[in-house]
């Protein structure tokens, strides 16, 4: 909704600007690859006014990020998303594509992005909270804003509402919430 429409799983939106809707059986997933990655190659000598830099660390039941910012962005209004991810899920679609990449397991704050008001953010996530935000929204996921009433009663071949926590990682990224163009964004490792 936030780019306008109610589209099929996977759509990607790359740099907040150019929309590519995948999917497809398991043999297309070459051609979707390849098609991402000329997408994805545009942009990729583009020098960035914010780089994001930062650590995040695994501390028992939560993950605390700390990420710094060096430059300034020409919009004022931007704003810092912050997504903790798992590497890698094993769970068979209907396409029978059984592993999933950086699947999103929370956002920070909201899906509107947080206000940026310092070059250094620290934040972090409560992963007892996500797994019970995992289960309750797969014990009946029609309660959720994002489902679709075209589709019948839900029916998991597995569920997949534990993390691994051996397996997360944290994306943020920077946005013009306007133009919702991607200002710059890092991959962190946990620790």
């Amino acid at each position: 909704m936030y780019y306008g429409g109610n589209f099929g799983t996977p759509t990607a939106i790359i740099e907040g600007k150019e929309m590519i809707t995948g999917g497809g059986p398991k043999y297309l997933a070459s051609n979707r690859f390849n098609l991402y990655k000329y997408a994805l190659s545009k942009y990729e000598n583009q020098n960035p006014e914010v780089i994001i830099s930062g650590k995040a660390v695994k501390k028992g039941k939560d993950i605390n990020v700390n990420l710094n910012l060096k430059g300034k962005t020409k919009n004022p209004n931007c704003v810092l998303h912050i997504a903790l991810v798992e590497k890698s899920v094993s769970y068979t679609g209907s396409n029978t594509i059984d592993k999933h990449r950086f699947v999103v397991r929370n956002l920070l704050e909201n899906e509107a992005g947080t206000t940026i008001t310092s070059n250094k953010i620290s934040k972090s996530f409560d992963l007892n909270k996500i797994e019970d935000g995992l289960k309750n929204y797969l014990d009946d996921p029609t309660k959720q804003p994002s489902w679709r009433q075209s589709y019948g009663p839900p029916s998991w071949k597995a569920r997949t509402d534990k993390l691994n926590r051996d397996n997360l990682a944290v994306v943020a990224w920077i946005q013009n919430p306007e133009s919702r163009e991607i200002i710059n964004s890092v991959f962190v490792d946990i620790k």
